[in-house]
Parts: structure tokens; C-alpha cells; sequence
């Protein structure tokens, strides 16, 4: 093929993917993402560290206590 754009038309779809540029998950609604045991006396240590891990993630999160 000649003229403009030449190339990509008979360079296609070869070789497409390139580099990785991260990860992802594929999370739904209400979906648990983390689950953490503890004992009453780490409780306030513990829901800190879920509230300042939730920060790092792209999405609203909530923390739910449960007691066993």
C-alpha cells in the first residue's frame, strides 16, 4: 500500500497487545474485598488500617464489623 497512512493499513492488527500497563479486578457491588480477624483490643487499630487501605483503592468502600 502506498500513500498516506500507508503503513497501518498493511501493518493490520500485527502484534496489537504492547506492554501491560497494570492490573485490575473485577469487583461487584457489595462484593467483599478484604477480610480481617482481629480481637477486641486491636479493634480501633484495626478498622484504622481498613479506612487508610481503602484510600488506595479506586472505588467507595465501607467497613462492616462483625463479631464470631
Amino acid at each position: 500500500a502506498q500513500g498516506a497512512g500507508a503503513d497501518r493499513v498493511s501493518m493490520g492488527m500485527r502484534k496489537s497487545f504492547g506492554k501491560t500497563v497494570g492490573t485490575a479486578a473485577r469487583v461487584k457491588a457489595g462484593q467483599k474485598l478484604i477480610t480481617l480477624r482481629t480481637s477486641d483490643e486491636f479493634l480501633v487499630q484495626a478498622k484504622e488500617a481498613l479506612r487508610k487501605s481503602s484510600h488506595k483503592l479506586p472505588t467507595p468502600c465501607r467497613i462492616n464489623v462483625d463479631q464470631a
